[in-house]
């Protein structure tokens, strides 16, 4: 069984902290291995076959339209945004796209405040509905 979101994470955590490559299959699959959670013949299996490309290309078609600016980029449906939310990031050895980033912050915090927001504006109750 491969869990997606905490492939996910495990994935880009090795991206932005460790620098590592998760372009090559062999890599994805290292590092799915060592966070020993994930079938890695489902994984192997399903990045062999191609079977999510067509979800994959479908996004990668609604991302070009120019509103996300980075990943994660999360909509509400009454047009809040937030781009990498929870993230305080500053960058080493030049800026933006010439050095490398650092994670300052990681505030999952911020997660609950946008669900409750969502929560309120589709008029369910619940601690702090209605705020962002």
């Amino acid at each position: 069984m491969i869990d997606p979101a905490r492939l996910d994470l495990t994935l880009r955590r090795a991206v932005w902290e460790q620098g590592r490559c998760t372009s090559l299959r062999h890599v994805i699959c290292d590092i799915a291995e060592e966070m020993g959670a994930v079938d890695i013949d489902a994984l192997a299996g399903a990045l062999d076959s191609a079977s999510a490309r067509a979800a994959i290309m479908a996004r990668y078609e609604a991302a070009c339209d120019g509103r996300v600016t980075c990943s994660p980029h999360v909509f509400l449906h009454d047009g809040t945004n937030r781009a990498n939310p929870g993230i305080e990031a500053s960058w080493e050895n030049g800026g933006f796209g010439t050095g490398y980033p650092v994670i300052d912050k990681d505030g999952s915090e911020v997660y609950a405040d946008l669900l409750n927001h969502a929560a309120g504006r589709a008029g369910v109750g619940g601690q702090g509905a209605g705020e962002a």
